[in-house]
């Protein structure tokens, strides 16, 4: 849970993720945005990405939890116990669990996603390949 975007840019960089020129994180949910970090060494376009919610206290304030990451890594949005008071610090600490449970469910449903196209991917490119065997197999069984 960050205060702002700044401090989860800081994050960010902790890791070595740094958004390029021109790119701004934005509370997008599940809407997960995906982009190419600057001096990023890997050959794919957009390896970085970043999933990020946004809740408002009942003072009226908001904080942002959710995820980031590059390639296979992946990291949680830390919370930090500076500013705030400590009504809005109980309450941000009791949604915790909350947010954790989101951002968890979001995290699985990339998982099934990315899961069920590569699947489908597989399917689509071991058919051809299997029928041409069996064609093969056939030819010499005819023989």
């Amino acid at each position: 849970m960050a205060r702002s975007f700044q401090e989860i840019e800081q994050q960010m960089a902790e890791h070595g993720i740094f958004l390029p020129m021109g790119e701004q994180l934005c509370a997008n949910a599940e809407n997960w945005k995906r982009f190419k970090p600057v001096n990023s060494s890997w050959k794919k376009n957009k390896d970085a990405y970043f999933g990020i919610w946004e809740h408002f206290l009942t003072s009226g304030k908001s904080y942002y939890f959710g995820i980031f990451g590059i390639a296979g890594e992946q990291y949680k949005i830390e919370h930090k116990r500076a500013g705030w008071t400590v009504e809005e610090w109980k309450e941000i600490d009791s949604r915790r669990e909350e947010d954790n449970r989101i951002v968890n469910e979001a995290i699985e449903n990339k998982r099934k996603e990315a899961s069920e196209k590569a699947e489908k991917c597989g399917k689509l490119e071991i058919q051809p390949f299997l029928q041409a065997i069996l064609m093969s197999l056939k030819r010499k069984l005819s023989r």
